[in-house]
């Protein structure tokens, strides 16, 4: 475990005890550290049978899965984390049933992937924890209880789209004949107009300009870039509406328009007449 992870868990209150197989002289004063290989001995001395949770660390694979196999032996319940170093070894990790398990090539290339897809989320955070400490806190909390109530508990994607004519040609079209669009029209389900998508706009950029989680009148125009939280339905069901005139009509104004020039020319010849005032 390293002293910043350590340093964090203490100042949360919370006791660590480190298991070292070798340490420099000047290490040797450090309160609660055991010098030697984390084998049964050793985690019995370290509380283990007794311990929340572990963290096996080492750069060998093999050391890691032999203690959490010897961790677990004396204490089922232990929360469990490991490192994988190599990813050939997937299907030894997954059959040994961690709690939570690090691979840190992959961290850093999902890390690199995530910024790639979705580049606005660097300014989401830092909006998130602009301002004083308990601003920031209640803003992040909300947040959390927002995405818990609209995303639920399917599994979330975070993507990012820019307005434009292949990724929201409806959008476009739309203010083009002057109609404004705002994100509680995109964020309406289509097969039920009542009902909200599992999707939440994270953030918004229009004109160099930037908003932190956006209100549902905040317009939608040609060229903005936002950023959103959501269910893979949702994902695609708005994918189909930013791009789907008769959709998105629909979903602006509650009437579905007749498709096709045979039912348009049907809807005028059959609309009903208005009847002139009398004197």
């Amino acid at each position: 475990m390293g002293r910043r992870i350590r340093g964090a868990l203490e100042a949360e209150g919370i006791t660590t005890v480190i298991i070292e197989p070798e340490v420099s002289p000047g290490e040797r004063e450090v309160p609660r550290l055991i010098v030697g290989r984390a084998n049964q001995d050793s985690l019995q001395g370290a509380g283990v049978s007794t311990a929340a949770g572990i963290v096996a660390g080492t750069d060998s694979d093999p050391t890691n899965l032999g203690i959490l196999l010897n961790a677990k032996a004396l204490n089922p319940g232990i929360f469990f984390v490991v490192r994988q170093n190599r990813y050939r070894n997937q299907v030894v990790f997954q059959g040994a049933n961690a709690d939570l398990v690090m691979m840190p090539s992959l961290v850093s290339a999902r890390r690199m992937l995530f910024v790639l897809i979705a580049p606005m989320m660097k300014s989401f955070f830092e909006g998130l924890r602009d301002g004083a400490p308990e601003e920031s806190a209640r803003r992040i909390a909300a947040v959390v209880e927002e995405l818990e109530a609209v995303v639920g508990g399917t599994q979330p994607r975070v993507w990012s789209v820019e307005i434009t004519e292949a990724t929201g040609s409806a959008v476009i079209r739309t203010a083009a004949a002057g109609r404004d669009t705002t994100l509680g029209h995109l964020l309406r389900d289509p097969v039920d107009r009542d009902r909200r998508l599992e999707c939440v706009a994270l953030a918004l950029r229009s004109g160099g300009r930037e908003e932190i989680l956006p209100g549902h009148s905040t317009p939608v125009t040609p060229g903005d870039r936002i950023l959103f939280c959501s269910s893979a339905r949702a994902q695609h069901l708005l994918d189909a509406t930013m791009n789907n005139e008769y959709v998105l009509s629909y979903l602006i104004t509650g009437v579905d328009p007749p498709r096709g020039w045979i039912m348009q020319w049907a809807a005028r010849k059959f609309a009903p007449k208005s009847v002139a005032a009398g004197p």
